[in-house]
This record gives C-alpha cells, sequence and structure tokens, in this order.
C-alpha cells in the first residue's frame, strides 16, 4: 500500500515524501535506544516498512531524472544506471561485512553497544533530505506569472474576435 501512495504522488510532492519517510524512518530508529525484544523488532519493521516507500521512491525519480538530463549523445543513460547499482551493492556488502565483524568480535553481554550504531545509522535518512532540500530547491520549476482577470478576459476576447472575423 506504502509503494502504490509513494508511486502516486512522488512526482507532485517529491520533497515533502522524502521529508515524511525519513522522519518515519527516524521514529523507528528511537526504537533501537530501549530494550530490544521480539516485539520492538516487529514495530521496527512495520515503521520501516510504511515509511521506506516514501523515502525510497520519490529519491530514485530525482536519481533517475539526473541521469536523464546528465547523460551524453557519447554515453547512454543505461551506463550510469549501471554505475549507480554497482556502487549500491558495493554499499550494501560493505555494510554486511562491517556488522558481521562487529557481531562477531563482540560477546553476547556487550551487543548492547549496537544500538547507538543502529540508531545513529537510522538517522541518515534525515540528513541526506537535509542536503538533498537545496538541491530539490534549485531543480523545482518555476511557476509562470499568473494572468491578471484582466488580462485574461483580453485574450478571450481577442480569441472571440478571431472566431467571429476570421479575415481580421
Amino acid at each position: 500500500m506504502a509503494f502504490f501512495l509513494a508511486g502516486r504522488l512522488s512526482a507532485k510532492y517529491r520533497s515533502r515524501l522524502i521529508g515524511i519517510g525519513s522522519i518515519g524512518m527516524s521514529v523507528a530508529a528511537v526504537l533501537f535506544l530501549f530494550p530490544i525484544h521480539a516485539r520492538t523488532i516487529i514495530v521496527y519493521g512495520c515503521l520501516t516498512a510504511a515509511a521506506l516507500p516514501f523515502f525510497m521512491v520519490p529519491l530514485q525519480g530525482y536519481v533517475y531524472d539526473g541521469i536523464d538530463g546528465g547523460a551524453d549523445k557519447d554515453t547512454p543513460a543505461t551506463t550510469y544506471i549501471i554505475v549507480r547499482e554497482w556502487f549500491e551493492n558495493l554499499g550494501r556488502v560493505i555494510g554486511i561485512v562491517l556488522f558481521l565483524t562487529i557481531c562477531v568480535n563482540q560477546s553476547p553481554n556487550h551487543l548492547g553497544k549496537l544500538r547507538g550504531l543502529s540508531f545513529a545509522l537510522g538517522l541518515v535518512q534525515l540528513g541526506s533530505w537535509a542536503i538533498l532540500i537545496p538541491t530539490i530547491r534549485k531543480q523545482r520549476p518555476k511557476s509562470p506569472k499568473r494572468k491578471s482577470r484582466q488580462e485574461l478576459a483580453e485574450g478571450e476576447r481577442k480569441t472571440a474576435n478571431k472566431r467571429l472575423n476570421p479575415m481580421s
């Protein structure tokens, strides 16, 4: 349901959706500051599942718009997409290796130190949203100047005169 809503609203409200998603994921990360039980993990999973699409779908829209805008005639857009996927997957592998290294080198009694790390990683989305806001504002298309009622009425009069007198 969240992916459906995020996909439908993404084109119009990208910046707001990224903000909602990042705040939702940060709220979910606060749960790591409390004692971790099965119920806490289930609530975290539900909150993350609800918030992640509102962060990722609009963010991917910005990425693909940037790829389309930056693609040269010599380099197809698919090349940029493949390079993006390489770095994305490299980050995942590094994260998993670091997590496993930390878990293996800690005794079960000291795994509570991961709470702070988990909370900090949960706030990364807020930081990325804060970094993206100036870029998003630069890319936002400027709305055309609204015409006054008098200009609109004058335009309608000219259009009506052309219909009535096509030779004029």
